[in-house]
């Protein structure tokens, strides 16, 4: 009888840590808009530190879900932008939209030990 209370209770308390519980554990939605000077920008990638990757559609909208609770590191770029560096930790879904600023058509890359 005891043996079948404890497996009971383990039951329980094992399905409460499950994905509402706490702890980390379960996925957030991370959504919003990719969008430069001339508007919307089509096609540019959000990643993860851990490989997550999302692209926008034609509106520059994209969503990602992320790990809850979780430190996330995103990384934003597209073609012919400087690209975006940041993150937090996440408990709830939350709506994020960044703004590139484009790269000058004359700005050249920096190569080590070669001056421009």
């Amino acid at each position: 009888m005891k043996k079948l209370l404890i497996t009971g209770l383990l039951i329980v308390i094992l399905s409460s840590c499950g994905s509402g519980g706490g702890g980390g554990q379960g996925t957030v939605e991370v959504s919003g808009q990719v969008t430069g000077p001339g508007g919307a920008i089509s096609g540019a990638e959000i990643v993860t530190n851990s490989g997550l990757t999302t692209t926008t559609d034609s509106s520059g909208n994209y969503s990602i879900n992320i790990p809850k609770g979780v430190p996330v590191v995103l990384k934003v770029k597209a073609v012919g932008y400087k690209g975006y560096l940041g993150g937090g930790v996440f408990t709830k879904d939350k709506t994020l939209d960044f703004t590139l600023t484009p790269t000058s058509n004359n700005e050249m890359p920096k190569v080590e030990g070669i001056s421009n």
